[in-house]
């Protein structure tokens, strides 16, 4: 036990001596394999290495003065492809150098490559929805399902958003995540059937439970409009509801038909309702056309349909083709809380034959509404 205590004594002395040992070199475009000779004369350490791998080293430059062995390894490796290591405080061993150091960062992971998805897209019970629309969020790229629900998307990044959306169903996005596969359920929309209220003249319901066809515009839509007339608002927001102006003078009169004409000698104008009241839709400015028509004008009544009114076989009013002036250009667009449109059977409940051409109901805004002081 002494002998081996005094040999492990000898080892780590002769460790620490090579550890102090004071390196001098001075040497320029010297050969690797001449500077280790001699750092080897100087330290004692021995120097392993193979013959092809100095056929690669570079020339050395150096200059240091009492320098430890590893400072001066450190700088005679510095740039070459090679490099050392001291093993067990006795031998310098010369290797190729590492290219892929450990403490060097990791290469940031290259992009996923785009793959092709198929999927189906399904109501909460299963059954599948045909013509829901799925689309790559925040790009152009989108399909529609099929018959069975089914769709297929090609070329779509592995990290990509799909933005699934269905008619009268809740929209959903789903994360690609490098899948091939995907099946996704859509949630009614019950919310905006519950909430919004329908009024037709004599009650109201919800979207839920109306059975009729019925439009409602609002008046924040009508005072975006510019027009004075706001009737004319309502072209383009309504279904069915076609408006045709007898000329181009603002607040010309204009010929409105609901689902088109009803009526070959009865007029085809729907009944205008304003706060519950009939509102006439004869224009403001009627033309009288006949002889001594102008005399009997007092004595006719218009028939309310917009079409012209016959004393004896000569024309004597007519509001329809000769232009003149809407009657609604007399209620402010500013003033309209909503107009509501009905169009079907549900007018003729109501009102009788009166809505046999459709009904528009007016609702106008109530004092305290009002934001003037009039």
């Amino acid at each position: 036990m002494n002998f081996t205590a005094l040999l492990l004594t000898l080892a780590c002395l002769q460790v620490s001596a090579a550890g102090l040992a004071q390196i001098t070199l001075s040497e320029k475009n010297a050969p690797l394999e001449k500077v280790l000779q001699k750092i080897k004369a100087q330290s004692g350490l021995s120097v392993v290495y193979q013959d092809q791998l100095l056929q690669k080293a570079k020339p050395v430059d150096i200059v240091v003065s009492n320098a430890t062995v590893e400072q001066t390894l450190t700088l005679i490796f510095k740039n070459q492809p090679l490099s050392y290591e001291i093993i067990a405080g006795k031998i310098i061993s010369v290797k190729e150098k590492d290219e892929s150091p450990k403490n060097a960062e990791a290469a940031p992971a290259a992009p996923p490559a785009p793959i092709d998805i198929s999927g189906k897209i399904t109501d909460k019970d299963g059954n599948p929805l045909n013509g829901a629309s799925v689309k790559v969020k925040g790009t152009n790229k989108g399909t529609t399902t099929a018959v069975d629900g089914v769709f297929v998307l090609k070329g779509v990044e592995g990290n990509a958003t799909l933005e699934i959306s269905f008619i009268g169903y809740e929209t959903t996005t789903v994360g690609v995540n490098n899948r091939t596969s995907i099946i996704a359920s859509l949630n009614v929309a019950t919310q905006s059937l519950q909430d919004v209220v329908v009024s037709k003249g004599y009650y109201s319901t919800t979207k839920r439970l109306n059975t009729g066809d019925v439009t409602t515009v609002s008046g924040d839509d009508i005072r975006k409009q510019p027009v004075t007339d706001f009737i004319l608002a309502l072209e383009g927001r309504v279904a069915g509801l076609n408006i045709q102006q007898a000329s181009g003078v603002p607040g010309a009169y204009g010929a409105i038909r609901i689902r088109g004409q009803s009526s070959i000698g009865n007029g085809n104008d729907p009944l205008y309702i304003v706060d519950g009241v009939p509102y006439g839709s004869a224009s403001l400015t009627s033309t009288f056309l006949g002889s001594g028509a102008l005399g009997r004008a007092s004595s006719l009544v218009s028939n309310g349909t917009g079409n012209a009114v016959s004393d004896g076989g000569n024309t004597v009013f007519s509001h329809n083709g000769g232009g003149g002036m809407s009657p609604f250009n007399s209620i402010n667009p500013s003033d309209i809380e909503s107009v509501e449109v009905l169009k079907d059977a549900d007018a003729t409940a109501i009102y009788g034959s009166r809505g046999a051409n459709g009904v528009i109901l007016i609702t106008t805004k109530k004092r305290q509404d009002r934001k003037d002081p009039g």
